[in-house]
């Protein structure tokens, strides 16, 4: 089932099925945004992940667990001390979150951004073995600073 319709400048297409998008998008249609609904029961080879750094209540995970094939779950430190100096927040909840995520059984991808003169070395051979004895997928990720020219431009523009 497929219909359109143009409201305010915006025109909007419902699929009943992805099979049905697929289609029209084989036969040329073209959409600046697809949204789609998650719970397509049946279908194959749609997988959902959800990138987070784990920093939510637990209700937030309950949420999306059901229709959640993947957690692409964030590590800075396991030092609490360390991740407060570096976050300026405390990782108390993102490991508890973590383990809770483990005893419910979800397929859990750590990735660990390697933070120069931060968690490198040490700590990241400590979220290792942490990942290893849980028996997690980890994955150390290079360090990047795109976001900090992002930033100062943002910051410029209020002055």
């Amino acid at each position: 089932f497929y219909r359109s319709r143009r409201d305010n400048d915006v025109e909007y297409a419902y699929f009943s099925s992805p099979l049905d998008l697929l289609e029209e998008i084989t036969k040329g249609g073209r959409y600046d945004i697809i949204f789609m609904d998650i719970m397509m029961p049946g279908e194959n080879g749609i997988n959902v992940a959800v990138d987070t750094a784990g920093c939510v209540p637990f209700s937030e995970f309950e949420k999306v667990m059901p229709h959640t094939d993947t957690f692409l779950y964030d590590i800075k430190a396991l030092d609490e001390e360390l991740h407060i100096k570096g976050t300026g927040k405390s990782n108390r909840l993102i490991l508890e979150n973590l383990d809770r995520l483990i005893e419910a059984g979800k397929k859990i991808t750590v990735r660990v951004p390697v933070i120069p003169n931060f968690n490198e070395g040490y700590e990241a051979e400590r979220i290792k073995e942490y990942c290893d004895k849980r028996e997690l997928a980890v994955e150390f990720l290079p360090y990047h600073e795109m976001g900090e020219e992002k930033k100062k431009a943002l910051l410029s523009c209020k002055k």
